[in-house]
């Protein structure tokens, strides 16, 4: 190989704040920012439409093998960038569209409150035959303290938290807690069945 063949470069992996190499670029410099990956596209050329014999008749009445291309969608990959652009430090923040359950109802009944406990299945009964709750809504009756059924909720990322505790037992009102603002709202149960509707 001659001299003249050879050309050195001082090459290495590009960075955020590394000048524009194209001429035309007029100072600006390199933005590195995060991806996520959810999908792929495919250039396929003539590779199966010649074996397909799928052609397409050109201007001068000749026959040649369409241009092929595919594309697919990783549904794991989709719920994986919702939660990584859903979240914050208490856990997942669903938006309602793709939610597992759009609401969880919690119940702060102790193990000797059956009443609270009933009312808190009462409420259940009622919102499931709500129109856009109907097999979208759980209860949490677990045994366990409220703050743990609670951080557990914001965790999985409901995107409606509702709480049948102590407001319940003395307003006969619900606490709702919407995951992705933090906003806190009180209803009577008519209102929060018009709410739920609405939402």
């Amino acid at each position: 190989v001659s001299e003249k063949n050879i050309k050195i470069i001082h090459a290495r992996e590009a960075s955020g704040g590394d000048s524009c190499a194209q001429e035309d670029c007029n100072g600006g410099v390199l933005n590195e920012v995060r991806g996520i990956e959810v999908g792929h596209v495919f250039y396929l050329g003539t590779k199966y439409s010649s074996k397909l014999a799928a052609n397409i008749e050109t201007k001068d009445k000749q026959k040649i093998p369409i241009e092929m291309g595919c594309y697919g969608l990783g549904i794991s990959r989709m719920l994986a960038a919702i939660i990584e652009t859903h979240n914050d430090k208490n856990g997942i923040k669903w938006p309602v569209d793709v939610a597992p359950y759009k609401a969880i109802i919690v119940s702060f009944a102790s193990p000797t409150d059956t009443q609270l406990q009933q009312d808190a299945e009462d409420i259940y009964d009622k919102l499931s035959k709500v129109r856009g709750l109907t097999g979208d809504l759980i209860i949490d009756d677990r045994n366990m303290p409220p703050g743990s059924k609670m951080k557990d909720a914001m965790l999985i990322g409901y995107p409606y938290m509702i709480i049948v505790g102590k407001t319940y037992k003395e307003e006969q009102k619900v606490e709702v807690e919407i995951r992705d603002t933090g906003d806190k709202k009180t209803f009577t149960i008519p209102q929060l069945i018009e709410f739920m509707e609405a939402e």
